[in-house]
């Protein structure tokens, strides 16, 4: 379980008990998150970018931090289906898949399938930093 945020914007957007691995960062409002390095070697992903509006960034946030309340990947792949159903009806959109190892993080129509892949492992710092970077 992850810790609340802090509303503090100068406090760290992960704590070193958090591994980072996806880069977080804004401008001009736009939330912009990389595949990050180990993501691209273990796994194999396509370094890819992606930029979210902040209630994008805010929502996928939210489903990821609740997905990290179950233990099984049929709980998670549950509680992504009911936020993706939701979040189909808004323009643009987020779109997130879940397998055992990773999410993959994109926004509809805007990224043209282009999704942003990021290890389990590394979703509680991406949590954060997505919450930090809402928060501006």
């Amino acid at each position: 379980m992850l810790p609340p945020t802090h509303a503090d914007p100068l406090a760290p957007a992960a704590p070193p008990s958090h591994p980072v691995d996806a880069l977080v960062s804004t401008m001009s409002g736009v939330v912009f998150v990389t595949t990050g390095q180990t993501a691209c070697e273990t796994l194999g992903a396509s370094p890819s970018q992606v930029a979210f509006t902040t209630r994008v960034a805010r929502s996928i946030a939210v489903l990821l931090r609740t997905s990290l309340e179950e233990r099984s990947l049929d709980g998670r792949q549950q509680l992504r289906a009911v936020w993706q159903a939701e979040e189909d009806e808004r323009v643009p959109s987020g779109r997130v898949t879940m397998d055992l190892r990773a999410v993959h993080l994109g926004i509809e129509p805007l990224g043209a399938g282009t999704l942003v892949t990021v290890m389990w492992e590394h979703v509680p710092a991406l949590i954060l930093q997505l919450e930090s970077a809402t928060l501006a």
